[in-house]
């Protein structure tokens, strides 16, 4: 793992990982990092597991509550590879809409509630001052 980019409400935040359980940001980046926090989240998105697999393709994306300004965090590795994920509105189930992107298609599905819960703790941008 090289880096993590987020993307929340028009505002964007990057760490970098310089090693083990070592955040810092980027520069140009603000906030506090609780290495620990970032490093189980990044590891429970890289070992990400639908609960529910809910929908296929982007033409309903605004359905399931994503957006261009919405929330988003792309993980880079070393080797330049990159993975997204970006979460949505609530499903009738309680748990987050999450997507990601297969083979070229997006796929919807229902989030684990920790991994999300996780994530806006450890990896959002932090508002304006």
């Amino acid at each position: 793992m090289a880096r993590a980019t987020i993307r929340q409400q028009g505002r964007v935040r990057q760490i970098v990982r310089n090693g083990p359980h070592d955040w810092s940001l980027a520069p140009g980046s603000q906030g506090i990092i609780n290495d620990l926090a970032v490093e189980e989240t990044v590891s429970g998105l890289c070992q990400l597991t639908a609960a529910v697999w809910v929908a296929r393709g982007a033409s309903d994306r605004a359905r399931y509550g994503f957006s261009d300004n919405g929330y988003q965090i792309t993980l880079e590795l070393k080797n330049g590879d990159k993975a997204s994920v970006e979460f949505g509105n609530e499903a009738p189930s309680g748990l987050p809409y999450a997507a990601v992107n297969l083979d070229g298609e997006l796929w919807v599905f229902e989030c684990p509630v920790w991994l999300y819960v996780y994530a806006q703790r450890s990896l959002s941008v932090p508002p304006n001052p």
